[in-house]
């Protein structure tokens, strides 16, 4: 799992952003990758200053290139499965650069609940791994 943060937005991007109206892919792990974006929106948004929403990368605006979309399609497991690659976008609070620093501050409450958020992720899946290697079995 890997988390790439911008500034600024108030979002959880999940893949893909090189989607359009005729071409979108599903993600091997999609209805994860969409709970999993729900889940750090929502640890961000206990905060108390953002409402986060998570979404496809490509529902806010096409784009080529980003981390999210080449970890979910480059990376796989030992059995195959795609990575999960997400993009936090931070609040701005109705700011801009450079940022006051109220505005650093609720944006660092809000990055430490969706990095704890995905900490627990990033142990579930881990767990699930191991499990899958012990009794040998393969993927969903």
């Amino acid at each position: 799992m890997s988390v790439d943060q911008h500034s600024f937005g108030g979002f959880v991007l999940y893949p893909y952003g090189y989607c359009n109206f005729f071409y979108c892919p599903p993600h091997p792990q999609g209805e994860r990758v969409r709970e999993i974006g729900e889940r750090l929106a929502a640890a961000a948004s206990a905060a108390g200053y953002t409402d986060y929403q998570a979404l496809s990368s490509s529902s806010l605006y096409p784009v080529g290139g980003a981390l999210d979309d080449w970890i979910s399609d480059v990376t796989s497991t030992a059995y195959g499965r795609g990575g999960m690659g997400f993009t936090v976008e931070l609040t701005n609070n109705g700011t801009f650069f450079p940022a006051p620093g109220e505005a650093l501050r609720v944006a660092g409450e809000e990055t430490l609940g969706w990095l704890r958020e995905a900490i627990r992720v990033a142990a579930e899946e881990a767990t699930a791994m191991k499990a899958r290697a012990g009794s040998g079995s393969t993927p969903p």
